[in-house]
């Protein structure tokens, strides 16, 4: 179930050209980006919680972060990843977003974290 998961989360975001363009990269990570994804790029993970929604949707969880120089660029990515999920016919529920600045080796960056709920 978690490789099914993470299989549809990469191909709903590649499947975005406008995302893909926003990005060095390319493509998705899944988890960790890598020195060679630049400046701007999206990385993903997948989690399940035993709970139960509302609705009865299992708590399979997908937790974005999306990195940039800036805050702007880092919302922009957030929210084209957000219209990645919903044109990708697939259901996402869109459930928070925070960002916050990071050092990360003397470069200052941007992440912006979103979680959405996957209903099966």
């Amino acid at each position: 179930m978690l490789k099914n998961f993470s299989d549809q989360v990469v191909a709903d975001l590649n499947g975005l050209s406008l995302l893909i363009d926003l990005l060095d990269s390319d493509s998705v990570s899944a988890l960790v980006g890598e020195y060679e994804d630049g400046r701007k790029w999206v990385n993903y993970s997948i989690q399940y919680n035993r709970s139960l929604s509302k609705d009865g949707a299992h708590g399979w969880f997908v937790f974005v972060e999306s990195w940039a120089d800036n805050y702007t660029d880092s919302i922009v990515i957030a929210d084209t990843v957000a219209t990645a999920f919903t044109v990708s016919g697939n259901y996402y529920n869109y459930i928070s977003a925070e960002s916050e600045p990071l050092e990360i080796g003397g470069t200052n960056r941007v992440v912006t974290k979103q979680i959405f709920n996957i209903k099966q």
